[in-house]
């Protein structure tokens, strides 16, 4: 499914980061701003043309010769200044999808796209499997191994026969999740430990889990995030789930962090979940 259309999609306010309001903000203040200024150019025509009419000699000729353009001016007037600070007043974001490439929505081979409703990220007790600081809107389209196909049993298995090297020390958890540690940076591939920060808080993210490497914290959101029955995880073994991911999120963050880090491929992360754990992503560039 491609996101290369033209146009905008209007988003919940509630759902938007921290930085995307900062955003947002930015965008409600400019068009107030503009309102403002385009009440004040009308507001001074006005006056200057009452002025005249008043205090001039021959304003009274121009007055009666040009009321009705004054007067339609008048409520013309009063119109744009309703409808401006009603646009101000209803204004909502609008997340545009220009800036993702046709691959945003696209799946690891052979793999499954799932269109994932909100009540699908809120568990029993109404608490959101998504961090409060991330967009609940990335967090639409979910791509699933197909069982039918992949066993995480087989996989787990099968990974123990592979030499150390290769390995990629699979987990099988909960409902039958097929997990590794994401804080193993060995096993990513990604050496700038800020880049490796990064994608430690995305993996938590996409697994239900709030990362905050500068306190050193690793807590879980909800009871839908991913479980191994009573294990707890920590910032040392962050669970980053091998046989799901959103890849509208992920490209999200590619696409944020190749234009904070330039010389940064355009699929990084993408790229170390596929190594990770050891899955081909061709649509993103990854094999």
């Amino acid at each position: 499914m491609s996101t290369s259309s033209d146009k905008t999609q209007e988003v919940d306010i509630t759902s938007l980061s921290d930085e995307e309001r900062t955003i947002y903000a930015n965008e409600k203040v400019k068009m107030f701003k503009m309102t403002i200024a385009a009440c004040a150019l009308f507001g001074t025509i006005a006056l200057i043309a009452l002025l005249v009419f008043f205090f001039t000699s021959w304003g009274e000729r121009i007055y009666n010769d040009m009321f009705a353009f004054f007067i339609t001016y008048i409520i013309g007037t009063i119109i744009i200044i309703f409808y401006l600070s009603n646009k101000i007043y209803n204004f909502k974001p609008n997340k545009s999808n220009l800036k993702l490439g046709y691959d945003a929505e696209m799946c690891p081979d052979y793999w499954d796209l799932k269109y994932i409703k909100a009540e699908d990220l809120v568990d029993e007790d109404k608490k959101s499997f998504v961090t409060r600081n991330t967009n609940k809107n990335h967090f639409k389209y979910k791509c699933e191994m197909n069982k039918n196909l992949f066993s995480p049993t087989e996989i787990k298995l099968a990974d123990g026969k592979k030499t150390e090297t290769l390995r990629k020390n699979y987990n099988i958890g909960n409902n039958d999740t097929l997990y590794i540690n994401a804080a193993d940076q060995d096993k990513v591939g990604i050496n700038k430990d800020e880049i490796f920060a990064d994608f430690k808080k995305h993996a938590a993210n996409m697994n239900g889990y709030t990362y905050d490497d500068s306190n050193g914290s690793l807590e879980k959101n909800s009871k839908i995030s991913l479980s191994d029955g009573d294990k707890t995880f920590g910032v040392n073994e962050i669970p980053m789930a091998c046989d799901s991911v959103y890849p509208l999120y992920l490209s999200i963050m590619d696409d944020e962090n190749s234009k904070n880090n330039p010389s940064e491929p355009s699929n990084r992360f993408r790229c170390a979940y596929a190594k990770s754990c050891g899955v081909s992503w061709t649509e993103a560039g990854c094999t």
